[in-house]
């Protein structure tokens, strides 16, 4: 147990070290702008200030505000202070969530997908980290929310696992009001039935948006959500998005296919998940809590498609972290290398496009083929394979390097 914790403890130093060598080298080459995190605290300056939220440049690149106007609620407070002091604070934020997402992921895998603990914790989440360094490393540089998203996500499946509804649903709320793709995780709460937590998640959602109703006025409120549905519908029309699944199709097909055809993808993606979940529930029936363990799989998998099926940015790539974590955790415990060679193909073509690796011209090469995009969906379908190999049933002691005491 003691050795463990210590293990653990050195993933969190080793995070640590390598989230200040990134602080220290953005501010050498004067490259510590978190262009995100400045939207954002710009957009809520200006709503406080009662001035235009949408439709203004707030920072380079794709610098428009095009969120839902409620969670620059979340934003204010990072107003009253310098630019630079909050961008250092929201920093800060985000390793505290890297290291949070990691231990909330250590505990449902130890706790509810495999039998025993693997002495190997320090190696299994290094590693891990190392595996979505890249996308890591452009959450940082950025300033994004998704690795916070994410410690919302999980806390609230974790809470659902404890039969904790009311608080699980506030954090799904929460993370449903930044970013509303988020919806796609009501197919697993609603195939298992979890009224309770959503109920509680749309009511928060409910009460959050009176909330800035009697702050800002019902004419305001409805204005501003007005202008976020128009500018969220810009964006998406405009993005190229090289690596969702719709374009690789129309790309490598050269067929013509209707615009609708993003959206039958979704819809096909939705029933596939549910075939998913219903070969996973026949495999895992026996156990003790079937359910649970189909939810851990759920959330990961559809997460980390998300990226594939709705236009959106690179970074978003990151949302395949949980399901690239339990196949770290089950390559390093079961001693296969053909396992171990194809992961590390699809790792060298999923982590290692940057202009920084590979060069501009192989990453802009990689960037119109939808190498990113390929990948990801080739590492979703080795990802499902490993489930159906966890899935199976296992003798106690079946696996020699791992131990019963438990986190």
């Amino acid at each position: 147990m003691k050795s463990i914790k210590n293990l653990i403890s050195g993933f969190i130093i080793f995070v640590i070290v390598v989230c200040l060598l990134i602080f220290l080298v953005e501010n050498i080459n004067h490259k510590f702008f978190l262009n995100d995190f400045k939207v954002y605290y710009l957009a809520a300056k200006a709503l406080i200030s009662d001035q235009q939220v949408y439709g203004v440049a707030f920072s380079l690149g794709s610098g428009y505000y095009k969120y839902s106007p409620l969670i620059l609620m979340f934003f204010i407070p990072f107003t009253f202070l310098p630019y630079q002091v909050a961008a250092i604070i929201f920093y800060v934020l985000i390793v505290i969530a890297i290291i949070v997402l990691f231990t909330l992921l250590r505990k449902l895998l130890n706790r509810d997908v495999f039998e025993k603990n693997a002495k190997q914790q320090n190696l299994i989440y290094s590693l891990a980290f190392v595996f979505v360094l890249n996308q890591i490393y452009r959450e940082l540089h950025l300033g994004n929310t998704n690795v916070i998203l994410l410690v919302m996500i999980f806390t609230s499946l974790m809470l659902t696992l404890q039969s904790k509804s009311m608080m699980s649903g506030v954090f799904f709320g929460i993370a449903i009001l930044f970013k509303p793709f988020f919806l796609i995780l009501i197919l697993p709460l609603l195939l298992f039935r979890k009224w309770k937590e959503l109920l509680s998640a749309m009511s928060f959602i409910a009460v959050f948006f009176l909330l800035f109703m009697v702050i800002f006025g019902f004419s305001f409120t409805f204005d501003l959500n007005h202008q976020w549905i128009a500018s969220m519908m810009g964006h998406s029309d405009a993005f190229p998005a090289e690596n969702t699944l719709d374009y690789i199709v129309r790309l490598y097909t050269q067929i013509k296919l209707p615009g609708s055809f993003q959206y039958i993808i979704i819809a096909m993606t939705g029933l596939l998940y549910l075939l998913f979940a219903l070969f996973t529930y026949k495999k895992i029936k026996q156990r003790k809590k079937p359910a649970e363990l189909n939810l851990i799989f759920g959330f990961m998998v559809l997460l980390a498609v998300l990226p594939n099926i709705v236009k959106t940015d690179t970074e978003h790539f990151l949302y395949a972290l949980p399901l690239i974590v339990f196949m770290t955790y089950y390559l390093v415990i079961h001693k296969n290398w053909w396992l171990r060679i194809i992961f590390i193909i699809l790792f060298l073509l999923h982590g290692t496009n940057s202009n920084d690796m590979v060069g501009r011209y192989l990453s802009d090469k990689m960037s119109y083929y939808g190498i990113l995009g390929i990948s990801n969906l080739m590492l979703i379908a080795f990802g499902i394979y490993l489930i159906y190999k966890q899935l199976q049933a296992r003798r106690p002691g079946e696996i020699d390097c791992l131990e019963k005491d438990s986190l």
